[in-house]
């Protein structure tokens, strides 16, 4: 760890907009974000002494309210709470007015220590703001010309398309959208990061400390043959399309990086750092090379053009997938490709760390078109002759492209799987009460969408599953029938009958109404009522009779036992019984 001179400092500035378009959510999320991030950097002492915080408030004013100066945190008693105005954002006028506090601040650093880092500038926005897109970005690019790092947050609820635009035009300016207060600690723990790069290097992007690690760090990564060999800012941006919309389906398709692995020196990548490959990828690998295509314990067989057909398809859609994000793969991905064995085999292309940024040689389509014409030549039709004819060309411009290989490898994989089968279905239970419900079991192959009719014409309708079960209500006795489906053809399937029976109703017993008035219950009133009922509800048993008058109570003025006696006399002692000759005679 390279420490900090003392005369080293790194200023931090928050703008946050502090109009009548902040919810209650909104405050929240920077309150949260106020504290976390003051714990960041007071948990190390090197950004303790090195960093000076400030926070700015705005609405559509010309120049920011500050809410806490510009100051060392450690001096800071307590950290301010928001407030709000009833006015709208304007966020140009903000930028202008910061940009003014920004130099005037700089100055009075400048005067006292030996270096100062360039700011860093955190705006948390509501997402609105009165002005116009190009005033917006014309104060940015003013406010760039002080080279600061510039964060822009977008807030829990607000649309985060004003920064993300805003930020699409400036590559020095990054985006941020808090969805929810679960991710304020991960943005404060990277603006620390940040901010200690910063101070330590002087490096110039908040989007460093969020993909770059240090390679003390790390135990195990793909290291480059030559070390800077690359970019650090490339493999940056390319690392960074994980947090692009969709990124999510990459990781899916694409074992792609996840960090960017430098050295000693900050600006040198030594290397990136690879996700595992996952334990269900173990089926077998693909291969152009040889005259085998797939190997692997699950490898399918030269016959099955079906389960070939699929697994090229699912190699074209991840090549496409990688594609739509702007990314060419090497040709050395498509060599580390594994695959996932079944009737809907998965493909993960592993190695991705030789893939770029922009429109390079697409080196990937032409071993696309090796692995389909290796793999599934015997099975193309006229128009996969047509696009293979094209691959072999090798001219970039008539090269096929993987959305067009998948779109039809997947229509040829039907066509040669054809109609969908229903091996098995099954019904439990048989026997049912009216209204219950039934579990429909099915197991086929090639079934994409499903319909299941129950005997009184309710259907239940699942797409895509080979496989599955369902509940349906029975309210009449008969089988249940499925009809499965594809664009080929269909296949119908009955279960065994099922039985519905109705339960039995319990008779309805009206009881007749109170003939006494309740508001006045009379203990003299209860002989009339009960022989009412008596002659209403049983005819056959003779009138209930209610003495007049209750009985006496139990008189115990006599003890039941004589006391004198009781402990007065001996008790008496039974006599044992002595055999004959052992009884005394005067007894």
């Amino acid at each position: 760890m390279t420490p900090i001179p003392q005369e080293t400092l790194q200023p931090l500035y928050l703008l946050c907009d502090a109009s009548v378009r902040m919810r209650e959510e909104d405050l929240a999320a920077v309150n949260l974000l106020l504290g976390h991030l003051a714990d960041e950097i007071t948990g190390d002492p090197l950004l303790a002494s090195a960093v000076r915080w400030g926070i700015e408030l705005y609405d559509n004013a010309d120049h920011t309210t500050t809410l806490m100066q510009l100051q060392q945190v450690d001096l800071i008693s307590r950290i301010p709470q928001m407030v709000t105005t009833i006015e709208e954002p304007t966020l140009a006028a903000a930028l202008r007015a910061l940009r003014r506090r920004i130099t005037g601040d700089i100055d009075l650093l400048e005067a006292d220590a030996a270096e100062v880092r360039p700011p860093i500038v955190i705006v948390a926005t509501s997402g609105v703001s009165l002005d116009s897109a190009a005033d917006r970005a014309a104060e940015l690019d003013a406010l760039l010309q002080l080279t600061p790092m510039v964060l822009l947050l977008s807030l829990p609820g607000a649309d985060g398309t004003l920064a993300k635009d805003l930020a699409a035009e400036h590559a020095d300016v990054d985006a941020q959208v808090i969805s929810s207060l679960a991710d304020v600690p991960d943005v404060a723990h990277w603006i620390g990061r940040g901010a200690r790069q910063s101070a330590e290097y002087g490096l110039a992007r908040l989007r460093y400390a969020r993909w770059v690690v240090a390679e003390r760090a790390v135990d195990a990564f793909h290291r480059f043959a030559e070390p800077g060999g690359r970019p650090t800012a490339e493999l940056i941006d390319l690392v960074a399309i994980r947090a692009d919309p969709g990124g999510d389906e990459l990781a899916e398709r694409l074992l792609w990086p996840y960090r960017v692995v430098v050295g000693d020196d900050p600006a040198t990548a030594v290397g990136l750092l690879l996700p595992l490959v996952p334990d269900r990828f173990t089926a077998g690998r693909m291969s152009a090379r040889g005259p085998e295509p797939l190997s692997g314990p699950d490898t399918p067989a030269a016959s099955d053009g079906v389960l070939r057909t699929r697994i090229c398809a699912a190699l074209a859609d991840a090549v496409d997938t990688a594609h739509t994000h702007g990314a060419v793969l090497g040709e050395t991905a498509l060599e580390s490709a594994a695959y996932t064995a079944g009737t809907d085999p998965e493909v993960l292309i592993t190695d991705c760390a030789g893939a770029r940024l922009g429109d390079g040689p697409a080196t990937d389509l032409t071993w696309l078109g090796r692995f389909v014409d290796h793999c599934v030549f015997a099975f193309l039709d006229t128009e996969g002759q047509a696009l293979l004819r094209r691959a072999r060309s090798n001219v970039a411009d008539r090269l096929p492209s993987a959305a067009e290989w998948s779109d039809y490898l997947n229509r040829r994989a039907v066509i040669l799987q054809g109609p969908p089968v229903i091996e098995q279905v099954q019904v439990s239970p048989a026997i049912v009460p009216d209204g219950s419900p039934v579990t429909v079991r099915w197991r086929g192959r090639w079934i994409d969408r499903l319909e299941i009719t129950g005997p009184d014409g309710a259907v239940v309708v699942a797409t895509g599953r080979d496989h599955g079960q369902v509940q349906m209500v029975m309210t009449r006795p008969g089988a249940v029938r499925l009809r499965a489906g594809n664009t080929v053809g269909s296949h119908r399937a009955d279960t065994a009958h099922v039985h519905v029976f109705r339960l039995p109703r319990l008779t309805e017993i009206r009881l007749p109404g109170t003939p006494l008035d309740a508001r006045d219950p009379r203990t003299d009133r209860w002989p009339d009522m009960l022989a009412h009922y008596s002659r209403r509800m049983l005819p056959e048993m003779p009138p209930v009779t209610v003495p007049a008058e209750p009985p006496a109570a139990l008189s115990l003025t006599r003890f039941p036992i004589d006391v004198a006696r009781f402990f007065g006399e001996r008790p008496e002692r039974p006599r044992r019984r002595w055999p004959r000759f052992l009884r005394r005679p005067w007894a």
